[in-house]
């Protein structure tokens, strides 16, 4: 890969949204938007740690109500952890992987 060619799929990445901000923001989104028990699996892994900060990668896996697939990310993870062993910042990347798009809502007639 060439810088040129990196730049170019850096320009292709999907566009940024407004951070999350703050301890109970983010509670309150997770619970605004939480899964049903048995829907969804996910495995996550150190790759590096150095003093208060770490990076993790993982696979989170979404299924339909009989159990087939729905949707898969992939994650990159940059974690800060205060003296308390507590996440003090947290950061996610992901991507999601090529599939089926789930069908569109239908549109009610006027």
């Amino acid at each position: 890969m060439t810088r040129d060619e990196v730049q170019a799929w850096l320009d292709r990445f999907a566009p940024w949204e407004e951070p999350t901000r703050g301890r109970q923001a983010v509670v309150d989104e997770w619970l605004a938007q939480r899964d049903p028990p048995g829907s969804w699996q996910a495995a996550y892994e150190p790759v590096a740690v150095e003093g208060d900060v770490a990076v993790t990668r993982g696979v989170s896996r979404y299924f339909e109500p009989d159990g087939s697939p729905k949707r898969t990310y992939h994650n990159v993870w940059v974690l800060r952890f205060d003296r308390d062993g507590r996440c003090s910042s947290f950061t996610d990347w992901y991507m999601r992987e090529p599939g089926p798009e789930p069908p569109e809502p239908a549109e009610s007639a006027a």
